[in-house]
């Protein structure tokens, strides 16, 4: 009986301490995953590392990408050689896993004047998303978008020319088509304004600006070169579309101002619609849109002997119409 219940005790404390080692391994692993300062970070990952990820069964995936990625934040060549090494010998990562490790150690070459190695990673990553897309219909947004806004990153070096800025504009093109990422949106619209300011390239530019445009939840920096463009060559029935997705995205009184300007030579009653929703808006735009209204309704639509009091009244009604259609459309 003796016997029996130490042999339990004995088994209980073993147990007792493989939880605790368990938990212990768990938390430290966990710390150096939600940690946010890279130097930090690459201590507390290189700690769980020389403790426990040498050993497979504690090694996970994105212990070995978070270490080369990490490497690659706190530009340490060294580390990014030795973890970039370590992570394609290990069993512990798939393809896939190495793929991802691939486009960290292709940054850190794009970002540090070796474009012919990150270029060859690319090149690696794009046939790998088009020979696994069959399987694995997220392999062109996981591995060909990254890389192809790495070979713009290259490309970007190159855009001194206005053959060089319109080939990184297509291919910023390209990746944004793939993934409707906010990267791939940041090269277009980078391009698109080289392009523009740069070399007088106005087509391009504008239809590249459209595509990125046509895209729900879009910066609005985008909108705003954009529409800026359209409205200085006098473009207006190109510039409503664009402004009225815009607005529709969320309303202001500026982009209602915007519109009722554009609009004022195609359609009045459409104009001063948009005009008195900058009014109801009570902000920046809405004394001078409250002025285009006035003007445009004594204008076009007032009396000839009506009273400037008879017309502030209509006005006002306006304005009260375009509160009530801005607070249904919320």
């Amino acid at each position: 009986m003796k016997k029996s219940l130490t042999m339990t005790l004995i088994l209980l404390v073993c147990i007792c301490s493989f939880q605790l080692n368990a938990n212990k391994r768990d938390d430290m692993y966990q710390a150096a995953m939600v940690e946010t300062d890279s130097q930090a970070k690459m201590g507390k990952l290189e700690a769980y590392y020389n403790k426990y990820g040498k050993k497979d069964k504690y090694a996970t995936p994105q212990m070995y990408i978070m270490l080369v990625k990490t490497a690659v934040a706190i530009k340490d060549k060294a580390k990014v050689d030795d973890y970039y090494k370590k992570a394609m010998e290990t069993q512990v990562l798939g393809e896939a896993d190495k793929m991802n490790v691939k486009i960290e150690l292709a940054k850190y070459y794009s970002a540090n004047q070796m474009p012919d190695k990150a270029e060859v990673l690319a090149d690696e990553l794009i046939a790998y998303a088009e020979k696994t897309k069959s399987l694995n219909p997220m392999a062109d947004k996981m591995f060909r978008a990254p890389a192809m806004r790495i070979k713009i990153a290259i490309l970007e070096s190159k855009s001194s020319t206005a053959e060089g800025a319109k080939l990184a504009l297509e291919k910023s093109l390209s990746a944004f088509r793939v993934d409707k990422s906010s990267q791939s949106a940041h090269f277009v619209h980078y391009f698109a304004v080289k392009l523009y300011n740069d070399f007088n390239q106005s087509k391009e530019a504008f239809e590249a600006l459209k595509e990125v445009c046509k895209e729900p939840k879009m910066d609005d920096k985008y909108y705003k070169t954009l529409t800026t463009w359209l409205n200085d060559e006098g473009r207006y029935t190109e510039l409503v579309p664009v402004l009225k997705n815009w607005y529709a995205e969320k309303k202001n009184s500026y982009k209602a101002y915007s519109l009722g300007k554009a609009l004022e030579e195609q359609n009045i009653d459409e104009a001063m619609d948009y005009y008195a929703q900058a009014v109801a808006f009570n902000t920046d735009y809405s004394a001078k849109a409250k002025e285009k209204l006035i003007k445009l309704y004594k204008e076009n639509k007032a009396e000839e002997k009506a009273s400037d009091e008879i017309i502030n009244q209509e006005v006002e009604k306006l304005v009260e119409a375009a509160k009530s259609k801005i607070a249904e459309q919320k």
